[in-house]
C-alpha cells in the first residue's frame, strides 16, 4: 500500500503529491476489487490472464513488458466482441498501431478514457497508469449480465 510523508505534501514535493494520489486511487479503486478469489492487484492481473488466455503473443508477466505491444489491451477487447476486428491479423511488432487501434476502440465505442498515450506506453508503459486502465476495463466486465457481451 502506497504511503506518503505529511512533510512532504505540505512542502508541495510532486512525488510526493503523486504517491498520495496513486495511495487515494489504490485504495478506492484497486484494493477493492475482487475476481476468483483474488482481490486488489491480483485480481486484475488474474482477470487479464484469463481473459487473454489462448490469444497468440498474450503472456502476462507483469503491468509493464506484457502490455507494450499493444495485443494484450486487443485481446480484451477482442475476447468480448470477436466481430470487431481480426485479431489474428495483429502483429507484435506493430506495438504503436496495436495500441492506437485498441485506446481508439475502447474510447470510441464504449467511452473507456484514453488515459493512456500509446506511444508512452509502447516505449516506457507505467504500471500505475496500466492498472488503472486495465481497472477500467474490468468495471465494464463486472457490470454486464453473464449472457450479454462486454463491449
Amino acid at each position: 500500500v502506497p504511503t506518503t510523508d505529511i512533510n512532504l505534501l505540505c512542502a508541495m514535493d510532486l512525488g510526493a503529491i503523486l504517491d498520495l494520489l496513486w495511495a487515494i486511487l489504490y485504495r478506492f479503486e484497486v484494493e477493492i476489487k475482487q475476481y476468483n478469489g483474488y482481490s486488489g492487484i491480483d485480481a486484475i492481473l488474474y482477470w487479464v490472464t484469463d481473459t487473454v488466455a489462448g490469444y497468440p503473443g498474450c503472456t502476462i508477466v507483469d503491468f509493464t513488458t506484457s502490455f507494450q505491444n499493444g495485443l494484450v489491451f486487443n485481446a480484451i477487447l477482442h475476447r468480448h466482441n470477436t466481430k470487431l476486428f481480426n485479431h489474428l491479423l495483429m502483429h507484435p511488432f506493430e506495438k504503436y498501431e496495436n495500441l492506437h487501434q485498441a485506446f481508439t476502440l475502447a474510447e470510441q465505442n464504449w467511452g473507456v478514457p484514453q488515459l493512456l498515450d500509446y506511444a508512452d506506453v509502447a516505449d516506457a508503459p507505467d504500471v500505475i497508469s496500466v492498472l488503472i486502465y486495465l481497472v477500467q476495463l474490468f468495471d465494464l466486465v463486472q457490470v454486464q449480465a453473464p449472457s450479454s457481451s462486454f463491449f
